[in-house]
């Protein structure tokens, strides 16, 4: 399986040792911040989510998958809804866009795997990372994040 990094960040701000250097924000508790480029909004921030989750939904249909699982949950501040997401839980496309959705929101964390684990495995990485684990083209997978105004990057 190839790891690939698909985030917001443009790697040019990265130094000779992958540390990424620019001042950005990294989280949905970060809205109203000031950073750089200005204040975060609550649109700028939902945006930026909503390029994340058609990037993933855009790389499963890619692979032909239409069904994922949750290993390894975690709840965070205190999500009410964690009971929905029970481990080894089926998940369809819609609601595993809907999971990502709450990982990148820090309400909770898994791993969404592929019926085929060595297929296909994602989940949302410290400062808004999006790491994707699988069998697929470079090439194509850099495409959809491309189009979605995301990069990505190998990671070995």
């Amino acid at each position: 399986m190839i790891s690939y990094r698909i985030s917001k960040y443009n790697p040019q701000y990265r130094d000779s040792n992958g540390a990424y250097k620019k001042n950005e924000w990294t989280s949905i508790d970060d809205i109203g911040e000031l950073f750089p480029d200005g204040i975060l909004s609550a649109n700028t921030y939902y945006e930026t989510e909503n390029k994340y989750v058609n990037t993933f939904r855009e790389i499963l249909e890619f692979l032909n998958i239409d069904a994922l699982y949750i290993r390894g949950f975690e709840k965070h501040k205190n999500f009410s809804r964690a009971s929905i997401y029970k481990k080894h839980r089926i998940l369809s496309v819609d609601e595993a866009c809907a999971f990502l959705t709450l990982c990148l929101r820090e309400k909770c964390w898994g791993r969404l795997k592929a019926k085929r684990e060595k297929q296909f495995c994602a989940y949302v990485g410290y400062d808004y990372y999006l790491h994707i684990d699988m069998i697929g083209d470079f090439c194509t997978i850099s495409s959809i994040a491309t189009k979605n105004g995301l990069f990505c990057e190998m990671v070995l």
